[in-house]
């Protein structure tokens, strides 16, 4: 579903009175996202789904995934005429998010601050600045840690445990060690 619409979802485009609507959050099954934003853009509705992306580690690999920001909630501009029981109605709707027996909004600011953090792509980048083609180290690969408490020692190259820290085998404290260590603070061993 790569080439669905942007990807942050919101639906339909924003109207020059969205910016003042409170928006309700609307809490779904998991993976429903799409499915419902598309139904909401037939109803009328402006809902918003805002969806990230990171680059996640597996098992050596680091690949770029996308994902919701807040997985099973959407957001709806909430308006006088609302038709509230066709959306309870919709599958994969949950309920309205509620607090102390009332409907919890968010207010526009909120929703437009998360809208700034969007690139052009419609995706909010989550620690994407690891640079996957600047740093391919192989495993068992000889590392210098240049920065850091652990500054001027050497370790072998393990693997990615996130998107931004490698793990090293460093040869302190009497044997091997596994440290975790931020990637940007390693540099292949001359």
């Amino acid at each position: 579903m790569v080439g669905l619409v942007n990807e942050s979802l919101a639906l339909p485009a924003a109207s020059p009175h969205s910016a003042a609507c409170c928006w309700l959050a609307l809490f779904i099954l998991g993976n429903f996202e799409r499915r419902l934003l598309l139904r909401f853009q037939q109803l009328n509705l402006q809902a918003y789904a805002p969806r990230c992306c990171a680059l996640l580690s597996a098992r050596g690999k680091v690949t770029m995934r996308q994902f919701p920001l807040f997985p099973s909630y959407i957001f709806l501009c909430e308006r006088d005429d609302l038709p509230r029981r066709t959306i309870l109605k919709e599958r994969g709707v949950v309920r309205f998010v509620e607090f102390g027996g009332k409907e919890a909004s968010v207010s526009a600011d909120v929703i437009n601050s998360l809208r700034e953090l969007e690139s052009a792509d419609g995706l909010i980048h989550v620690g994407t600045d690891y640079d996957v083609n600047r740093r391919k180290w192989s495993r068992h690969q000889r590392i210098e840690i240049t920065a850091g408490p652990l500054r001027g020692n050497f370790g072998l190259f393990q693997g990615m445990t996130g998107s931004q820290r490698c793990q090293l085998l460093l040869n302190f404290l009497g044997g091997d060690r596994a440290v975790d260590v931020w990637a940007d603070h390693c540099q292949a061993a001359a």
